[in-house]
């Protein structure tokens, strides 16, 4: 999936455990979609793909959509691999 945006903020890399490792990445969507931000989560390999953006960058993002239950609940997570400015 694509979606394009501005990019609202960048979050410091995070070690979720000694061999994970996540940057989340808040989107706010263009007005076609509403005043909505969604957090785009990159990891591993992929978290050094945000080193070069900056706040206020308009950006296009192709993520995958996973999901996955625990004790009874759905959570669902946007897994961004590509990220790129657009003008």
């Amino acid at each position: 999936m694509i979606v394009t945006g501005t990019i609202h903020e960048i979050k410091d890399e995070e070690a979720v455990t000694d061999r994970f490792r996540k940057r989340e990445l808040w989107l706010k969507l263009d007005k076609s979609f509403g005043d909505t931000i969604v957090t785009i989560e990159f990891v591993q390999g992929w978290v050094q793909t945000l080193d070069k953006h900056n706040i206020g960058d308009k950006v296009e993002v192709a993520f995958n959509l996973q999901g996955r239950e625990y004790k009874g609940r759905v959570y669902n997570s946007l897994r961004g691999y590509t990220i790129q400015t657009i003008p």
